[in-house]
């Protein structure tokens, strides 16, 4: 992370370093969080073998996995919905990150704050 503090870049590579750095750093905990949504896929995925192999040995009616598949059909959508919610939240923390490290260069460098509530990271 960086010192942003003290951060004072001199270049255009400065700042966009800085600036990538601090916002991948923003958004690792929620890339972690849409990775577990692959689990989930996996569990569905398994589940729904199950339902055709019970299907196919005449253990369960054709209405029976035709309810099972709507209702998976539904856990689906509320994946879906959370992945575009994360989608939002990892967009947002990547905005303040990336202002941020604006904010401070400006800060450090001219001693005028122009982005409300800077404060340092950690």
């Amino acid at each position: 992370m960086t010192d942003l503090s003290q951060f004072n870049p001199t270049s255009l590579d400065a700042l966009l370093d800085a600036m990538l750095t601090e916002g991948r750093s923003a958004v690792e905990g929620v890339l972690d969080d849409a990775i577990t949504v692959r689990a989930h896929l996996k569990t569905l995925a398994d589940a729904s073998l199950k339902t055709m192999k019970a299907l196919g040995e005449g253990t369960i009616s054709a209405e029976t996995a035709a309810e099972i598949m709507e209702e998976r059909k539904k856990v689906l959508g509320q994946m879906l919905e959370f992945e575009l919610f994360l989608a939002h939240v990892a967009a947002q923390k990547l905005i303040d990150a990336i202002f941020r490290v604006i904010g401070w260069a400006l800060f450090n460098r001219t001693g005028i704050n122009l982005v409300p509530g800077l404060v340092q990271p950690g």
